[in-house]
């Protein structure tokens, strides 16, 4: 203790007798608890002879290290209790040999304590490090996350104490500290590093639910929430079902939606959401919600479309009502159709469709009571099933028949399909198509029909069978027939037969033309014409003397085109030709005479059956008859010649064209 005493008075000398000084200028403590002096002497470097360290150990300074360059002005000792407790230093310099200057430093040591059990609070106190200079001085508090983060300074202060509040993201960790004594920007002392283990007591905050709802473009279930309040919240389990199994883990507080991409929205999905802090601490679950699922269906043979859905449930803001929208036929957007309030428990919709309508696509949407929240369904796509109906309906032909009576059809049906009647449709010229009449099955493959309401001569006719599918409302229509139309134009001695075409076939191989005069039985092939050439002329010289006239007709042969592989025939009508029949009566004739004693009425093209001569007196009296075309009145009564005079007479014929003919007139008897 003397020693002690001794040195102290001793330097008190020195310092006063000498103008040199000697003092602490930094003691910083690293992490590993190497602890760095650093000193400043203001002396003649000539007169120094040493520094001495001391440190203070088991309650006395013991010298640690001698310092014998002058220059050297640190040191740092590697041999420091870590962490554990204020290291105490003192620095003496020798002075020719004199021990001359003496000061002394301490290492600043916090002390940390969790001051609260229900909020993240770290208190901290330390003691002065006792360095010169340290005027207008402050402490920088410096924090980090043992092994997790860099250190960070929080806050200044020039008290020997802090209270720190630790954000949430800290569960289970040990903080650490360390105090920094500064003046300026100048670091004069550091501390240990000291931490404490501290627990997130505070329980994690759930987030809120927004919507759940079905992409449009991808039919696929999305979630949407608001983030947890919580500022350390680190993602959100996603569970599904009841129980509520764990489905995947969204991480980042503000990433708040989700798409189930391995659900089909066709059917309900319970879903419920719940946050994780840092901790992994999670919080309470969200209420369930999900998806709205559609369904519905077209109504048997009709255009009614009915649909239905789930109720929404959970809501923000409360349900205000849904709404119903469709698109027809792959068109661009869905308009509105209609709208259901949100407390409706029969959550049914029935709509008409177009007739033309082939595919239906409906949706419909939730809507909250701000408007602004929307929940849409999955799309329900809707093809409109075409009723059953016959696969095919066939006509094969249309013909005349041989005496231009009537017009025969032939028919191929699908006997599958099962009908009560079948419907046929005709039409005059250029009139519109009209219900002409009802064929019903016959049990076959091959139904027959004959149209004796006609006038081949003068009229073109069309034909097409129908049949109505099993719901009565659309008709499966066969293919049109046309017979063929003939017209015979006659111009110096040739007949020419001119054709419509024939309409029904894939294709016409070919026309052959054929004639006969009336009174045959057999016809006679003239030609054969291609389906490009609409007309035969025939030489009609040899026909002039055929007082009953000539008849052509054309034949269609269908070509080998057919989708149905039959091979027809159709025939037109038989047009005629004779020539304009004459009628020539003299006017006088002389019976007493032997020329022009004769009275005979002179005919051409005439028919024999259909001829009658009458010659009357003035008084009514009939004086001649006959039926004998080639015989005549030669001017006598019962026997007698008749008086000089007017006679009447009436000469009925027919024509071998077919028309009948009347002349009446007098006749001089001279």
């Amino acid at each position: 203790m003397k020693r002690i005493i001794t040195a102290i008075v001793l330097l008190i000398i020195a310092m006063c007798v000498h103008s040199q000084s000697l003092h602490f200028t930094k003691i910083m403590v690293g992490e590993s608890g190497d602890v760095f002096l650093q000193w400043n002497y203001t002396g003649n470097e000539n007169s120094f002879d040493s520094c001495v360290i001391e440190k203070y150990q088991e309650l006395e300074y013991r010298s640690v290290a001698t310092i014998t360059d002058y220059a050297t002005n640190f040191w740092i000792d590697t041999d420091a209790e870590n962490n554990t407790s204020v290291q105490k230093y003192r620095i003496m310099m020798y002075v020719q040999n004199n021990l001359t200057y003496v000061d002394s430093v301490e290492s600043i040591y916090p002390d940390v304590s969790d001051i609260s059990s229900e909020a993240l609070i770290a208190f901290l106190i330390w003691n002065s490090p006792t360095i010169a200079n340290t005027d207008s001085g402050y402490y920088a508090i410096h924090r980090k996350i043992q092994n997790k983060t860099d250190w960070q300074q929080i806050n200044i202060t020039d008290e020997l104490m802090y209270s720190d509040t630790i954000r949430r993201s800290v569960c289970n960790d040990t903080i650490m500290y360390r105090i920094l004594l500064m003046k300026g920007t100048d670091t004069l002392a550091m501390s240990h590093t000291k931490g404490s283990l501290f627990r997130d007591p505070m329980p994690t905050s759930p987030c809120s639910l927004e919507v759940i709802t079905v992409t449009e473009d991808l039919q696929q279930i999305k979630l949407t929430w608001n983030p947890s309040p919580d500022s350390d919240i680190w993602g959100y389990f996603i569970c599904q079902g009841n129980p509520c199994m764990a489905l995947d883990t969204i991480y980042g507080k503000y990433n708040t939606s989700y798409t189930d991409t391995l659900k089909t929205p066709s059917k309900v999905y319970d879903y419920r959401i719940y946050a994780f802090d840092s901790c992994f601490t999670a919080s309470a679950l969200t209420p369930y919600y999900h998806n709205i699922v559609l369904k519905g269906n077209a109504v048997d043979c009709s255009n009614t479309i009915r649909v239905s859905w789930n109720e929404y449930i959970n809501m923000p803001n409360g349900l205000l009502h849904y709404i119903v929208y469709v698109r027809y036929n792959d068109s661009d957007d869905f308009v509105q159709i209609g709208t259901i309030n949100g407390n409706e428990l029969d959550l049914e919709y029935s709509f008409d469709v177009p007739e033309t309508t082939e595919k239906v696509e409906i949706k419909v949407v939730a809507i909250d009571q701000t408007s602004t929240k929307l929940s849409e369904s999955n799309i329900l796509v809707i093809n409109l099933l075409v009723p059953n109906s016959a696969k095919f309906l066939y006509t094969r032909y249309a013909t005349v028949n041989n005496d231009n009576s009537a017009v025969d059809l032939l028919f191929y049906v699908d006997t599958s399909f099962i009908t009560s009647e079948y419907l046929l449709y005709r039409k005059e010229n250029s009139q519109p198509y009209v219900l002409y009449d009802y064929i019903y099955p016959s049990g076959g493959e091959f139904l027959t029909y004959r149209d004796y309401d006609v006038d081949v001569l003068n009229k073109k006719y069309s034909y097409y069978l129908a049949v109505k599918d099993e719901c009565g409302i659309s008709e499966k229509k066969s293919n049109e027939v046309n017979p063929i139309f003939l017209i015979l134009r006659q111009e110096n001695n040739i007949n020419c037969v001119i054709r419509t075409d024939y309409v029904g076939w894939d294709s016409v191989k070919y026309y052959k033309v054929y004639k006969k005069k009336k009174s045959d039985e057999q016809w006679q092939l003239l030609g054969l014409i291609s389906s490009d050439t609409d007309y035969y002329c025939d030489d009609a010289e040899n026909t002039l003397e055929l007082s009953e006239g000539v008849c052509y007709k054309m034949v269609a042969y269908q070509g080998d085109s057919s989708n149905y592989m039959f091979r027809d025939s159709a025939q037109s009508p038989y047009v005629s030709f004779s020539r304009k029949g004459e009628v020539w009566v003299p006017n006088a004739f002389t019976p007493q005479l032997d020329n022009n004693n004769i009275f005979k009425p002179m005919l051409t093209f005439a028919d024999s059956k259909g001829y009658h001569l009458q010659v009357y007196n003035r008084l009514g009296i009939l004086m001649f008859e006959t039926n004998d075309i080639n015989q005549g009145w030669n001017g006598t009564y019962e026997g007698k010649y008749v008086q000089q005079g007017a006679y009447v007479y009436v000469v009925y014929c027919t024509f071998t064209d077919g028309t009948s003919y009347v002349q009446k007139g007098t006749v001089m008897v001279l």
